[in-house]
């Protein structure tokens, strides 16, 4: 019995919901890091757009009508931690204050950058893809799971 619950428990300890995040880079990382990317008018409220990427960590930080929210993500390792950020047209119209999530971002190429939200206390995983043209970025928004549309429309943004 005492060694199958070790086995057991080894077995449970290398369980992952998320797969392991591939390490990349791109030459724009450096580029982009600290600079505001202003969003057009869209439907989301989403008002500006930062990243900030240093020590193997992407801070995405997003403004909206709601306010300021960041969320942590691990270039080469997953992140947990809290967020505010807004969500609740991807989830069935939920918004809890702050919500804990597991974060990680790939760059997809070198003007790709993904980024994975898993909120951990739901069923909720968030894909946001960035795609990078000269000064313009376009967001990319979309869910695993709704009982509405699983993606947001597609927002514009350019540097100041």
């Amino acid at each position: 019995m005492n060694k199958a619950a070790n086995l057991l428990r080894s077995k449970i300890g290398t369980l992952r919901v998320l797969e392991p995040l591939t390490a990349s880079e791109s030459p724009i990382a450096a580029q982009i890091s600290g600079r505001t990317f202003y969003c057009d008018k869209n439907e989301d409220g989403l008002l500006q757009i930062r990243l900030d990427f240093r020590d193997d960590v992407c801070l995405f930080n997003l403004r909206d009508d709601r306010g300021d929210h960041e969320v942590k993500c691990g270039m080469k390792e997953w992140i947990e931690s809290f967020t505010t950020i807004t969500g609740d047209k991807l989830h069935h119209e939920y918004q809890p204050d702050f919500m804990r999530v597991v974060a990680g971002g790939t760059w997809k190429d070198n003007n790709t950058l993904q980024l994975t939200w898993q909120f951990t206390e739901s069923s909720f995983r968030d894909t946001v893809v960035c795609r990078f043209r000269g000064k313009a970025m376009s967001f990319d928004r979309g869910d695993n799971v709704n009982s509405g549309p699983l993606t947001r429309a597609t927002v514009v943004t350019a540097q100041a």
